[in-house]
């Protein structure tokens, strides 16, 4: 893919990093991470076991400022920080409600050629 290696990771950090606090009061606690490679793009699917996302808060997770965490446990940025730098990329991220409980981000990005691609 092309993209720059160090946002990319603070991608990661963020969805992973929320799934983590989802899962943190529950009995079973996982996170997967998958990767599809496609013929033209690149899938990363993160799924926690949390209680997954509610109605009214789905629209809006990607939002600057907007957080349901408890006052001084997070700012409500790295999720809308982390759609700014997959646009950058031509990419795209999304959250929803996952058919077997819990949350799946899935954040897609163009699959290039290594030998002809230059770090975005």
């Amino acid at each position: 893919v092309l993209a720059d290696p160090v946002r990319l990771e603070q991608v990661m950090v963020n969805v992973i990093g929320n799934g983590l606090d989802a899962i943190s009061e529950e009995k079973l606690r996982e996170i997967s991470i998958k990767v599809k490679v496609r013929k033209k793009t690149v899938r990363f699917m993160v799924h926690d076991s949390g209680p997954g996302i509610a109605k009214e808060h789905i629209d809006h997770l990607f939002d600057s400022f907007f957080t349901t965490k408890e006052d001084g446990k997070g700012l409500g940025l790295g999720l809308s920080l982390s759609l700014a730098i997959i646009r950058d990329f031509d990419g795209f991220i999304r959250a929803e409600n996952y058919s077997k409980g819990g949350t799946m981000v899935t954040i897609g990005l163009k699959r290039t050629d290594p030998d002809t691609a230059e770090s975005k």
